[in-house]
């Protein structure tokens, strides 16, 4: 599980990069990362609503990202927001393998 959280992880730290400065990187990969970040949204959220639990914010967080990476806008300081989810997945698998 903890491998899973590392990619995981990486990945949201990658599209914070990439809504915080777009023009570092090539279309290609914006609409790489949007869309497996979209797919990990879903399977979040899906996941939570087949175990009753409504209140999945970190999957919101990657729909919202998606949808910001995909459409192509810039929104000042979300970038925030996958950053520190992907800090926070980081933290979580070294604390579960530690």
């Amino acid at each position: 599980m903890s491998l899973t959280l590392y990619v995981f992880g990486v990945a949201d730290i990658l599209a914070g990069a990439m809504l915080w400065h777009t023009a570092w990187f090539p279309v290609q990969w914006l609409h790489i990362i949007g869309w497996a970040v979209l797919l990990k949204g879903v399977y979040s959220i899906s996941v939570s609503v087949w175990s009753k639990f409504y209140f999945d914010v970190m999957g919101w967080i990657d729909l919202l990202t998606a949808a910001i990476l995909l459409a192509g806008w810039s929104i000042p300081f979300f970038w925030a927001l996958p950053i520190a989810k992907g800090g926070w997945s980081l933290i979580a698998a070294y604390a579960e393998s530690a």
